[in-house]
C-alpha cells in the first residue's frame, strides 16, 4: 500500500516468505475492526430473534393456548401461528437495526449541538485553518472533513465523527492552543483522528454504538420486563440466561470494536508522521485505565497496550483462542436461531431448507472471519517465525464457540439430549474446525511463498476464501443438521459422527469437497515450481 508501515510484500525479485523480518504492515489484511463489526451484526441478529420470540409468546398467550388445544403436534395446523411469530421476530429485529441506523444518522447533529461546536474558519485563525487543511491533504482523504471546535473548552482532545458523506473532526480549545505551544503533539492527535477517517472506521464505530444502544433500549429491556411477569419460573430462567448471554456478547463485541480501531489509527498516524515518537508521547501522557476487564467497561485499550502495539505491530498478526471463540459463538448462535426461525416461516414440506439456507449465509461468513485471521497469522509466521500449534488452539476456540453458541437457541432441545450426545456434538464441531483451520493454514503457508505482490496476495487470498466458504457451508450445514435432528435418537457420541457421515454420503459431498480442498494446495505447488507464471 502507498502508506505501508513496512515493505512486507515482496517485490517481483523477492519472495514474501523470505522478505527481511521487519515491522509488518497490518493494513495488508482486513482489520479487526471490520471483523468485529460483522460479529456485532450477527450477535444482534441472533439476540434479536431470541428476544422477540419471547416477547411474541408473552403478547399472544391466548392465541398459543387456542392453537395448542386444537392442533396438538400437527405442523400444518400450527403454521398460521408460526408464520405470525416468525414475522414478529423478523420485524422486531429489523426494527432494532433500523432504529440504530436512524440514530447513527442523527448523532452528528446532536453532538454538534451538545458540545457547542462551530466550524473553524479562516476568519477565526488563518494559520490554524490552513494547517488543518494541509493535514487533511497529507492524510490523502478524497474529501476533507469539516473541522469544528469549541474554543471555550479547556480540555485537550480531538474526535472524528460524522455520517456517510459528511464527516467532522472536532478540536477542543485546549488542543487548538497546542498549535502555538506544542505543535508536534497537536499534529499527532489530529493525525490520529484523520486516520480514523482514512481507515473508514467512523461509520462502523457509530453504527456499532447506536445499534447496541437500540438493542438494549428497544429489545433487551422489554424482554427482561416480560420475563419478570412469566408464571413459569423454569421457562423464564431458561430464556433469561440465553438472552443475557447474547446481550453480553453484543456489549463485549461493541467494546472490542472501539478498542481495535485505536490500534490501527495509532499506526497510520505514526506512518504519516514519519516517526513513532510524537504519537507515543501523546499516548504516554494519557491516564492509565484502572478498570478491570472483568468489569466489562473497557472501551479503549490501556495506554501501555497501545504503546506496545505501536512499537511492535506484529502483535496484530495473531490467531487467538478468544477471537476464534467469539466468532464461533456468534455464528453458532445465529446459525441455530436463524435455522429455527426459517423452520417457523417455511411450510412443512420445505422445513429442511432451513439448514442449507442458514449454512449458505453463516458458513460463508465464518469462513471469511476465520480465514482472514488464519492468513494474517500465517503471514506473521512466515515473516517472523513461530509455533504452528497456535492454529490448533485457534481451531479449538472456534469449535467450542460453535458448540456454546448452539446452546443459545430460542427453542432449545438441550434438556432432551444426554450429556454423552452433547459431548459427541462438541467433538464433531471441534473436529470440523480442526480440519478446516488446518487445511486453511497449510494453503496460506504455501501460497504466501508463491505470491509476489500485494495485489497477488489479495487475489490469491480471495480465491482460497471462496473455496473455504464452499467447504464450510457444506460441513457446517451437515453438522448442525445432525446435531438438531439426529441427537434426539442417539445415546452415544459415536452415533453423532455416524449420522454426520450418513448425511455427507447421502448428499454425495465427501469426494467433491476433498477434491475442492486439494485444488488450492495443488495450484500453489504448481506456482511454486513455475513462479514466472505469476503476474
Amino acid at each position: 500500500m502507498e502508506d505501508a508501515l513496512t515493505q512486507a510484500v515482496a517485490t517481483p525479485a523477492q519472495d514474501v516468505a523470505t522478505a527481511p523480518a521487519q515491522r509488518l504492515n497490518p493494513f495488508l489484511f482486513p482489520t479487526d475492526t471490520n471483523m468485529r463489526f460483522a460479529l456485532l451484526i450477527v450477535a444482534v441478529l441472533s439476540a434479536g430473534l431470541l428476544v422477540f420470540q419471547s416477547l411474541s409468546n408473552a403478547a399472544s398467550r391466548a392465541m398459543f393456548r387456542a392453537f395448542a388445544l386444537n392442533c396438538g403436534f400437527t405442523k400444518a395446523c400450527w403454521q398460521p401461528y408460526e408464520i405470525r411469530q416468525a414475522a414478529w421476530m423478523a420485524l422486531g429485529t429489523l426494527g432494532v437495526m433500523a432504529a440504530g441506523v436512524l440514530l447513527y444518522w442523527l448523532v452528528p447533529a446532536w453532538k454538534i449541538r451538545r458540545d457547542r461546536l462551530a466550524p473553524i474558519t479562516r476568519e477565526d485563525d488563518a494559520a490554524l485553518f490552513d494547517y488543518l487543511q494541509q493535514l487533511a491533504r497529507e492524510a490523502g482523504l478524497t474529501h476533507a472533513p469539516i473541522f469544528v471546535w469549541n474554543p471555550l473548552d479547556p480540555r485537550v482532545g480531538g474526535q472524528a465523527f460524522g455520517r456517510l458523506g459528511r464527516y467532522f473532526v472536532a478540536l477542543t480549545g485546549g488542543l487548538a492552543t497546542r498549535f502555538y505551544t506544542d505543535r508536534l503533539a497537536m499534529r499527532a492527535v489530529l493525525l490520529h483522528e484523520l486516520a480514523h477517517l482514512r481507515n473508514k472506521d467512523v461509520d462502523r464505530t457509530y453504527l456499532a454504538l447506536t445499534i447496541t444502544a437500540a438493542f438494549f433500549a428497544l429489545a433487551f429491556a422489554p424482554f427482561v420486563l416480560s420475563l419478570l411477569a412469566e408464571a413459569d419460573t423454569a421457562f423464564a430462567l431458561s430464556t433469561l440466561w440465553r438472552g443475557m448471554a447474547l446481550a453480553l456478547l453484543v456489549y463485549l463485541t461493541c467494546n472490542a470494536i472501539l478498542r481495535a480501531r485505536e490500534y490501527y489509527a495509532d499506526l497510520r498516524a505514526a506512518t504519516w508522521d514519519g516517526t513513532d515518537a510524537n504519537v507515543a508521547r501523546v499516548i504516554s501522557g494519557m491516564p492509565r485505565s484502572t478498570r478491570s476487564v472483568w468489569r466489562l467497561q473497557l472501551t479503549h485499550p490501556d495506554p501501555h497496550q497501545r504503546l506496545a502495539v505501536l512499537q511492535s505491530p506484529d502483535r496484530l498478526f495473531h490467531a487467538g483462542f478468544w477471537e476464534a471463540a467469539a466468532a464461533g459463538l456468534a455464528i453458532g448462535a445465529a446459525f441455530a436461531n436463524v435455522a429455527a426461525w426459517l423452520a417457523l416461516a417455511l411450510p412443512a414440506a420445505q422445513e429442511l431448507l432451513a439448514y442449507p439456507l442458514a449454512a449458505l449465509v453463516f458458513g460463508s461468513l465464518l469462513a471469511i472471519m476465520l480465514g482472514v485471521n488464519v492468513w494474517r497469522a500465517a503471514f506473521g509466521q512466515a515473516q517472523l517465525g513461530g509455533a504452528w500449534h497456535v492454529f490448533v488452539i485457534f481451531a479449538l476456540g472456534a469449535g467450542l464457540g460453535l458448540f456454546t453458541g448452539r446452546l443459545l437457541l430460542f427453542r432449545s432441545t438441550a434438556s432432551d439430549i444426554t450429556a454423552n450426545v452433547q459431548a459427541g456434538i462438541a467433538a464433531l464441531l471441534i473436529l470440523v474446525m480442526l480440519a478446516f483451520v488446518g487445511w486453511l493454514s497449510v494453503c496460506a503457508a504455501i501460497w504466501l511463498r508463491a505470491v509476489h505482490s500485494e495485489h497477488g496476495l489479495h487475489v490469491t487470498m480471495a480465491g482460497v476464501l471462496i473455496v473455504a466458504a464452499i467447504l464450510l457451508v457444506a460441513l457446517l450445514g451437515a453438522a448442525f443438521f445432525v446435531a438438531d435432528n439426529f441427537a434426539l435418537w442417539m445415546d452415544v457420541p459415536a452415533q453423532v459422527f455416524e449420522g454426520f457421515n450418513k448425511v455427507m454420503r447421502r448428499l454425495n459431498l465427501w469426494l467433491p469437497l476433498v477434491g475442492l480442498a486439494l485444488v488450492c494446495v495443488a495450484a500453489a505447488c504448481v506456482f511454486l515450481e513455475r513462479p514466472d507464471r505469476l503476474p
